[in-house]
């Protein structure tokens, strides 16, 4: 390798350094933010209102996560506007079907049990959904590896142009690391019946996810400020990079901290 090979290597090197550092404080930071909300058990149309007003209002972890996620996906794949809601709208109804799957679990066997049940068993799921963000942000980044080059062609047999959008949400809604998430989860093992659980936790997720279409779609806008081919390689390079750092950090997030 020539000097200017090796220098780009140990510059790209400190750039992921920084972002994965980067990401990684600002992520742990605004937990804090969350756990302050949920410190009684409300009545089912109280738990509807609050989760509704806290995706919507104060939902900070769970659109941060979810947004880090999918808007360098959209930014660097989708142009116009319609197809950027759509992969957006497809993105967030696969985290609700994660939701409601969670939401189901935490009201028959309590959220102290789904709590082990994600200790013990489903971590190693979301890293391994967290690996496919890493390898998609290497493929972005660095044309490697070479099994993403033709992801219309594998994950999107099942779901059209956007199946790797449902991949996508599959993953960020696995990423039970937000502690408005989870605290919504907890609310659902209070309720009285499946059904208001599963209000509970449509009401949160509705909150969510005006934010989440908002920003998905408006992040189709930034391909626009590309006006070169070389511009447009060096902005997909750039959403590689931060894929690939968001998806180091959850994976570390995920094997160090705990729900509680």
């Amino acid at each position: 390798m020539n000097e200017n090979m090796v220098r780009a290597i140990i510059k790209n090197i400190a750039l992921l350094f920084m972002l994965v550092m980067g990401f990684y404080y600002l992520i742990t930071l605004t937990f804090t933010v969350e756990y302050g909300h949920y410190v009684w058990a409300p009545r089912p149309h109280e738990a509807i209102a609050i989760n509704l007003i806290l995706g919507l209002s104060t939902g900070a972890t769970c659109t941060t996560l979810c947004g880090l996620i999918l808007i360098p996906y959209v930014a660097q794949r989708f142009f116009g506007l319609k197809e950027a809601f759509k992969a957006s709208l497809i993105f967030s109804l696969f985290r609700l079907i994660v939701y409601i799957a969670l939401a189901t679990v935490a009201f028959y066997i309590g959220s102290m049990m789904l709590e082990t049940l994600m200790e013990a068993y489903m971590k190693l799921v979301v890293v391994v959904l967290n690996t496919i963000i890493v390898l998609y942000g290497l493929q972005l980044t660095y044309n490697w590896p070479q099994i993403f080059i033709r992801h219309e062609k594998t994950f999107c047999k099942l779901g059209g142009q956007h199946g790797f959008s449902a991949l996508l949400g599959i993953t960020s809604g696995m990423n039970t690391l937000c502690p408005t998430l989870w605290m919504a989860i907890i609310y659902t093992a209070l309720m009285k019946t499946i059904f208001m659980s599963i209000i509970v936790i449509v009401s949160f997720w509705l909150g969510t996810t005006f934010w989440v279409l908002l920003f998905g779609t408006l992040s189709s806008k930034l391909r626009r400020i590309v006006r070169t081919h070389k511009g447009l390689k060096n902005f997909r390079k750039a959403c590689g990079m931060v894929l690939l750092s968001i998806g180091v950090v959850y994976i570390i997030l995920t094997v160090t901290v705990s729900q509680t």
